[in-house]
C-alpha cells in the first residue's frame, strides 16, 4: 500500500483538471502552439517485438492527425448515411494502455475530435461494473477482450439481457490489434453488438482498414481509410483460398499516416520502405493515390509485413503475418492463425499456440479452460485430479479434446492439419512474460518455456496424440 506521504500526492481526476485551470495561461498557451509544427515528432511509440527487438515508431503531429481525420470519416455521424456514428451525444470506455497507438488513437484522440465523452475504466476486473456505470455507445478492444466479455455474458437468456450487461446503450465496438474470429464477430452482431474489425499498425498511426457502421463484413478488416493506398505485393507467398475472389500478398501501404521512420534505427528504416518503381506494373492497388490527393507521387510504399486479400469489393481480408508464418520442412507455408482460431472455438480450449517452423507436420499446443473443464467432468460424472498438471495427463480429458481437433481439422487443408497436440497447464498472460501488452502471443519466449513439450511432440519416438 502507500506511505501516508505518497497518499498526499494522489489526485483524483477532478482535482488535476482544477489544478490545471488555475495554472492555465492562455497567452503561453498561444505561444507553444505557435512555436509547434505539424511535421514536429508528437510521440515515439515502440512496436511490441513479438518478431524481433522492439522498435521506436515516429509519429508527427500530422500523421497522428491525419488518422483522426481518417477515421472521423469513416466512423463519425455522417447525414449520408443511416447508422450511427461518433458525435458529441457518443460516450466511449476506454480501458486498453494508451501507451499502445490503438487505444491513444480510437479511445482517446478520435472520440475528443468528435465532441464525445470519454470515461476511463478503473481496471480490467472491474468491466463489467464499468459498462452497467458508463452506459457507452462505443468502445475499442482487442480480440482477446471480446472472447473474455462474451464468456462472461454469454449464458445470459436473451439478446436484450447480453445488450444490457454492456450497458444497454452500445452503438459499435471497434476490434483491432489481432485477428477476430468471424464465428465470433457474428455472435456479436446477432446479438445486436456489432463489431467493426479494422487494421493498423504503430508505424500507420494505426488505422489502414476499419468496416464502416452503415455496411460492416463480418470475416474482413473493412476497405482502406480515406487518402490512404494499399498495395498487394503477389510476389510474397502467402496462404489464401484458390476459390475466394481477389489477389493475395503482402500489404503495402502509404498515406498520410503513415511514420517517416524509426527512431534512430535508418537501417530498418530502409528496410520497411520501398521505391514505388520497384513493383511489378501489374500490381493490384486500392485507394487513393498520392496524386489523388496532391501527393508526391514518389511516396514511398511501407510493407507491412502482413499476407492479405483484396476482394473485388474493396474490402480487405487479413490472411496472415508474413513473418508469422510457419514454414515447414517440407517447404509449405502454413498460416497458425486460422487454425487456432478453430480450435479456441470449442468451449473447453482456451488458449492455443499452433507449431510447425522448420518441422515435418503441424502440431499444437493447447491451454484448457479449466473452469469448464470441470463443468463438463462434473456433467459427465468425471473425476478429474485437482492437481492441473494432472488433469493436462489424464487420458479422458486428452480425448475429449482430440475430438476438438479432429473438427477443426475437417475444415483444413491436410497440410494444414494438426497432428499432435499436448496439453499445458500454465496460461499464456501478460504477467509470465507469454504475452505482449496488447495480448499477442511471444513465440519466441513460448518455445523457449515449452521447450521440451515441443521436442516431445516432434521426437522420433513420440506417437502421435
Amino acid at each position: 500500500g502507500l506511505t501516508a506521504d505518497e497518499t498526499a500526492l494522489v489526485y483524483t481526476l477532478g482535482e488535476v483538471a482544477a489544478l490545471g485551470a488555475d495554472a492555465f495561461d492562455a497567452a503561453s498557451y498561444a505561444s507553444w502552439l505557435d512555436a509547434t509544427a505539424a511535421d514536429d515528432l508528437a510521440s515515439i511509440v515502440y512496436t511490441s517485438g513479438t518478431t524481433g527487438s522492439p522498435k521506436g515508431v515516429r509519429l508527427t503531429h500530422a500523421t497522428l492527425r491525419a488518422n483522426v481525420v481518417q477515421c472521423l470519416d469513416r466512423l463519425g455521424d455522417r447525414p449520408d448515411r443511416d447508422a450511427p456514428g461518433l458525435s458529441a451525444a457518443s460516450t466511449t470506455l476506454s480501458f486498453l494502455p494508451l501507451a499502445h497507438v490503438f487505444e491513444r488513437l480510437i479511445g482517446h484522440y478520435l472520440p475528443f475530435a468528435a465532441g464525445g465523452t470519454v470515461a476511463y475504466a478503473e481496471r480490467p476486473a472491474t468491466l463489467a461494473e464499468d459498462f452497467a456505470l458508463v452506459e457507452p455507445t462505443t468502445a475499442a478492444a482487442v480480440p482477446r477482450v471480446y472472447e473474455t466479455l462474451f464468456e462472461r455474458v454469454g449464458e445470459l437468456k436473451t439478446d436484450a439481457a447480453i445488450r444490457e450487461a454492456f450497458g444497454g446503450a452500445v452503438d459499435f465496438f471497434i476490434s483491432g490489434g489481432g485477428s477476430l474470429s468471424p464465428d465470433l464477430c457474428e455472435r456479436y452482431h446477432e446479438t445486436g453488438l456489432p463489431i467493426l474489425e479494422g487494421y493498423g499498425l504503430t508505424e500507420t498511426a494505426p488505422v489502414v482498414s476499419v468496416n464502416p457502421p452503415d455496411d460492416p463484413q463480418i470475416g474482413t478488416i473493412g476497405p482502406p481509410v480515406v487518402g490512404t493506398e494499399v498495395a498487394i505485393d503477389e510476389r510474397v507467398d502467402g496462404p489464401g483460398s484458390e476459390t475466394a475472389p481477389g489477389p493475395v500478398g503482402e500489404l503495402l501501404v502509404r498515406g498520410p499516416q503513415v511514420t517517416d521512420g524509426y527512431w534512430n534505427r535508418p537501417d530498418a528504416t530502409d528496410e520497411a520502405f520501398s521505391d514505388p518503381n520497384a513493383l511489378p506494373e501489374d500490381t493490384p492497388t486500392a485507394g487513393e493515390s498520392p496524386a489523388d490527393r496532391g501527393g508526391d507521387p514518389a511516396e514511398p510504399w511501407f510493407h507491412t509485413g502482413d499476407v492479405v486479400r483484396l476482394r473485388p469489393d474493396g474490402h480487405l481480408v487479413f490472411q496472415a503475418r508474413a513473418k508469422r508464418l510457419l514454414v515447414l520442412s517440407t517447404g509449405e507455408n502454413v498460416a497458425p492463425g486460422p487454425i487456432a482460431d478453430r480450435l479456441t472455438d470449442d468451449a473447453l480450449v482456451d488458449q492455443c499456440v499452433v507449431l510447425g517452423d522448420d518441422r515435418p507436420f503441424v502440431s499444437a499446443l493447447l491451454v484448457p479452460d479449466f473452469d469448464r473443464v470441470s463443468s463438463w467432468a462434473a456433467d459427465a460424472g468425471i473425476d478429474l485430479p485437482t492437481d492441473r498438471q494432472a488433469t493436462c495427463r489424464d487420458d479422458r480429458l486428452r480425448d475429449r479434446i482430440a475430438t476438438a481437433v479432429d473438427a477443426a481439422n475437417a475444415d483444413l487443408e491436410p497440410i494444414e492439419r494438426i497432428e499432435r497436440f499436448r496439453l499445458i497447464a500454465e496460461p499464456l498472460t501478460r504477467a509470465n512474460g507469454l504475452l505482449t501488452p496488447t495480448s499477442k502471443k511471444k513465440r519466441r519466449s513460448i518455445l523457449d518455456r515449452f521447450a521440451d513439450d515441443v521436442e516431445r511432440i516432434y521426437g522420433e519416438n513420440d506417437g502421435a496424440d
